[in-house]
């Protein structure tokens, strides 16, 4: 049983160019390199699509031809598809793994097609076509072996990873997805009827009002998953599904403001929500957050 102790406290990159070579302007020391990385032509290509890997030395990005689209690797040309989704192709991590979503039209209606499907392509390889992949919910664990996505068939939503469909009943919430530091446990929030649950490598947790889906974080080891749930007026701390306690408001930790520094008014000046923190794990095996509970701050410490 987690051991809980708690103290009140005080209040485009994309230039192509016709040959290699290298220049010193001057008396400059400096030299400058231009490398060309493959023709492009200005009419077909889609600017938005250029992803380039992390070591800098393959770049991707998606044409149009004629009506369809077309993904092309270090100037290599892949097949066509009816159409390739925003944000895609794109290097899996620091890899140089290409992956992208394609799109097969559905039967024409008029203007539109009907029944669309949608599946994702890793080198060029086609997988498991769905009616509705949702755009940027790629997600690689730290070290790239695992790899998921949200995907619908019908009304039914799936957590993919490979073969395997993770259950998302109504909905799954894309800013929750998350895989352990160590990449063995992969978590994320989802909706049943009218009901929150946390997804735990295939295991639901018990049902909530509401969830926290930015609240999801590891211990350090992995072995420990805390999240906030409950009332949307409550907000309740919960360790591996165990209830801790709880709060009228979870404290956020606000990045250090450079003005402090220079001896200015911090002002109103606020972070972005993924840079916040509400959860701290000491290398003493303790989690620690802080929490208004009856009009106390009150500071929590739990021993994992």
């Amino acid at each position: 049983m987690n051991k809980v102790t708690k103290t009140v406290v005080p209040m485009m990159l994309l230039l192509i160019l016709p040959a290699i070579y290298a220049s010193a302007g001057g008396d400059s020391d400096a030299s400058t390199t231009f490398t060309v990385l493959g023709p492009v032509e200005n009419e077909t290509f889609l600017p938005g699509s250029v992803m380039i890997s992390s070591d800098f030395r393959h770049i991707t990005y998606a044409v149009r031809v004629g009506e369809r689209q077309q993904v092309v690797v270090d100037g290599k040309k892949h097949k066509v598809y009816d159409g390739v989704m925003i944000g895609t192709p794109m290097f899996l991590g620091d890899t140089d793994r290409l992956v992208y979503i394609a799109k097969e039209n559905g039967e024409k209606k008029g203007d539109e097609t009907v029944n669309d499907k949608w599946f994702l392509v890793t080198g060029d390889k086609e997988h498991k076509k769905y009616d509705f992949i949702v755009p940027h919910s790629i997600i690689t664990s730290r070290d790239n072996k695992r790899m998921v996505y949200i995907a619908r068939r019908g009304d039914a939503w799936f957590l993919v990873e490979g073969a395997t469909e993770h259950p998302g009943g109504m909905g799954i919430e894309k800013s929750s997805i998350m895989f352990g530091p160590d990449g063995k446990h992969l978590v994320f929030v989802y909706r049943r009827d009218s009901k929150f649950h946390v997804s735990k490598d295939g295991k639901s947790g018990p049902a909530f009002p509401w969830i926290d889906d930015k609240s999801l974080a590891f211990s350090p080891d992995g072995e420990h998953l805390v999240y906030i749930a409950g009332e949307r007026n409550e907000q309740t701390v919960y360790v591996n599904h165990q209830k801790i306690g709880s709060f009228s408001n979870i404290l956020d930790k606000e990045p250090e403001d450079p003005r402090r520094v220079m001896g200015m008014r911090p002002g109103r000046m606020s972070a972005k929500p993924e840079q916040k923190e509400k959860f701290f794990f000491g290398a003493d095996g303790t989690l620690r957050f802080f929490g208004i509970q009856e009009k106390q701050l009150v500071q929590v410490v739990v021993k994992l």
